[in-house]
């Protein structure tokens, strides 16, 4: 058997293996990270405040800026300094327009989004101002990911 077909085979065994697992454990689908997160927009530029982020298994934080089409524009890792602990993000410069903003984080039991589902609304060249906090994490299960540099979109 050629080493694509041995990937693959391991690869199906190993989804086979984890669903499962998600079956007979439901717990392991749920994230446990707790905090919150405020969305901002100042001038031309989105900052993102995360606050009283915490977890046992704390991976990472991100936020992300997706246009009105739920584009990404962009996708940050976010440091979070202590557990619980805090960060911030502030975005490029950004055309005048409507963005949504997201914020997540991961653990070792998933990600979870510290947003309202679809991201925060906010719009870039009318007056600013808070957007307020967030503090009901919604769980999405388990996600693999690759940490990188961040990734820029454009339109």
């Amino acid at each position: 058997m050629n080493s694509l077909r041995k990937n693959t085979a391991r690869l199906g065994a190993t989804t086979a293996l984890a669903a499962t697992a998600l079956l007979a454990l439901p717990a392991l689908a749920s994230a446990t990270v707790e905090g919150t997160a405020s969305v901002d927009n100042s001038g031309t530029r989105v900052v993102v405040q995360f606050s009283g982020v915490s977890s046992p298994s704390l991976g990472l934080c991100w936020a992300t800026v997706s246009n009105e089409s739920h584009t990404a524009i962009a996708a940050t890792p976010v440091l979070i300094i202590g557990n619980p602990g805090s960060g911030t993000f502030v975005s490029t410069e950004l055309d005048p327009g409507k963005y949504l903003i997201g914020a997540l984080c991961t653990d070792a039991d998933g990600t979870t989004v510290l947003t309202p589902e679809g991201g925060v609304p906010v719009t870039i060249g009318a007056s600013g101002g808070s957007l307020g906090s967030v503090g009901s994490p919604i769980p999405l299960g388990s996600v693999d990911m690759t940490v990188g540099l961040p990734l820029l979109f454009s339109s």
